[in-house]
Order: structure tokens, then C-alpha cells, then sequence
């Protein structure tokens, strides 16, 4: 109830003119959803550091136990070097510009190899849907390679083209069909419909 009373509000306020004399009220509201955005970064680190020494304690049920301590040891000296040197000292900058940065690079540059097996699984003559793709994406991928574009002249326009017309096309579809999805599951926590409680 609380929940769908401030949503309607938060809605009515942006929408209706009339109620404009609320956005006063409606910027303490927001605050407070700042403030307890932040108690749950909080009550989630804690959660997570707790359940990390739970591992450590429970060694020989846990075969990753040393990740969990790892965890451990690199949050106490990054939460001390940023207690006692603040974000922009010598410490706190050392260990996320020479741990956290690289380490971060070297995950996310991990997703070239998922991206590498999905499209070999998605790129093939399965149906006509997966032929239209391989072939579009083929033709996108010679139209900027200059040995295709080289010899044969119009790759370049036609793969503009399919870029700017077919996908830009797909691309807004998705982005409505994301959108209307969105407001869906929001008019169902609004009347107290989600799946937890359908189930």
C-alpha cells in the first residue's frame, strides 16, 4: 500500500499541473529514498562480508574458501585506506587504480569469448529467422572491412544501411517492447500483482 500510494504520487506530481504545489513534499520524499538506497548498500555489504566469513569459518565445507578470504583482507584495507587517507589519497588510489581497475578490465574483457559462443550458436542456418541474421550480419561485418570494400564498392552503403534502417528499426522495438514491460510490472506492484504473490 505504501509503496503504490507514493508511486500514484510520484506520478500524479510529474503529470498534473494542478498538483504541482507538491513537488516541495514530493523532494523530501525523494531524499529519504536516497537515504534508504543508501542503508541498503549498507545492509547488502554487510551482508555479503558476513557470508564471506561464514566461508572462511566453515573451511573444509567450502572448497573456495581462500576467495571468500581474499574478499575479506581487500575490503578491510580498502575501507581503512579510504577511513583514514579519504577517496583521493595515496593508498586508496594506489589499490583501485593498480587492484580493482585492472581486475575489473580483465572480467569484463572475459565477455569477448561469451560473446564469440553465442553468436557461433546463433549464427547459423537454423531457420529463416537465424539466415536473415547471419546473412545482415555478415554484410554489416564486410562493409567495414576494407578488403571487401575495396573490391566490391556498394558493402559500404548497403551496410549503413542495414544498420540505420533495419536495425535502428529493431532497436526502437526493443526499447518499447522494454518499456511496456517496465510499466506493466509496475501497474502490478502498484495493485499488489507480482509473481510472488500470484504465486
Amino acid at each position: 500500500m505504501i509503496l503504490s500510494f507514493l508511486g500514484t504520487w510520484m506520478i500524479a506530481e510529474y503529470f498534473i499541473q494542478p498538483l504541482s504545489p507538491l513537488i516541495p513534499t514530493t523532494d523530501t520524499i525523494r531524499t529519504y529514498t536516497t537515504i534508504l538506497a543508501s542503508a541498503a548498500w549498507g545492509l547488502g555489504i554487510a551482508v555479503l562480508t558476513l557470508s564471506h566469513i561464514r566461508n572462511i569459518y566453515r573451511q573444509t565445507q567450502d572448497p573456495f574458501w581462500g576467495y571468500s578470504a581474499f574478499y575479506l583482507v581487500s575490503f578491510l584495507a580498502m575501507t581503512l585506506a579510504g577511513l583514514f587517507y579519504g577517496a583521493n589519497g595515496n593508498p586508496f588510489l594506489w589499490g583501485y587504480d593498480n587492484i580493482y581497475a585492472p581486475g575489473n578490465m580483465t572480467l569484463y574483457s572475459t565477455t569477448a569469448f561469451f560473446i564469440t559462443t553465442a553468436a557461433f550458436r546463433v549464427f547459423r542456418f537454423r531457420n529463416l529467422d537465424s539466415t536473415v541474421l547471419l546473412v545482415s550480419g555478415t554484410l554489416v561485418l564486410m562493409s567495414v572491412l576494407p578488403i571487401f570494400t575495396g573490391t566490391i564498392p556498394f558493402l559500404r552503403p548497403l551496410g549503413a544501411w542495414i544498420m540505420n534502417v533495419p536495425g535502428v528499426a529493431g532497436y526502437r522495438a526493443f526499447t518499447i517492447g522494454v518499456a511496456l514491460g517496465i510499466i506493466g510490472l509496475g501497474v502490478r506492484i502498484f495493485l499488489h500483482k507480482h509473481p510472488e504473490v500470484i504465486r
